[in-house]
């Protein structure tokens, strides 16, 4: 049962050790590098989304909601255009996660909750930077997340 520091230790550990061991089979850009990075970090805190504690639950908010508006804007289009794409995202995001009203530890810590998320992030990243490693980045902060909480519920 990890804190939000020890979460995003944990989540930037078992990446590290994921991209150590399997080093040799991707080359990535910098873009990819940096938005994996904050992947891992945003997927190792995406859980607790639903944490009674304010602070976690407005940084992931926060958190969630920039990384939206920022995957938006990479999107190929008009600045003008991405640029607002960028803010609807984030404001939907803002206000749809400030509306949840669900207990910590439920659904969010589920199985389907996380492949849900993982899924529609990867489809997301892929659509805007044509490449699955920063989905798979997510993937691995959100299960290293469940793991530390030892969290595996299969609602």
């Amino acid at each position: 049962m990890g804190d939000f520091s020890e979460h995003i230790l944990f989540g930037l550990l078992t990446a590290t050790g994921i991209a150590y061991l399997a080093g040799d089979l991707f080359s990535l850009t910098l873009a990819e590098s940096s938005v994996s990075v904050l992947s891992v970090f945003v997927g190792s805190l995406i859980p607790d989304i639903d944490h009674k504690n304010p602070y976690v639950h407005r940084a992931v908010k926060a958190l969630i909601a920039l990384a939206l508006a920022g995957l938006v804007f990479l999107v190929p289009a008009d600045i003008g255009i991405r640029f607002l794409f960028a803010v609807l995202a984030f404001l939907s995001v803002h206000i749809a996660v400030s509306k949840m009203k669900i207990r910590h530890r439920g659904f969010t810590h589920s199985i389907s909750f996380s492949l849900t998320a993982v899924s529609l992030f990867t489809i997301a990243v892929v659509i805007s930077m044509g490449s699955a490693i920063p989905g798979i980045a997510f993937g691995i902060g959100v299960f290293s997340h469940l793991l530390l909480d030892g969290e595996f519920k299969l609602e």
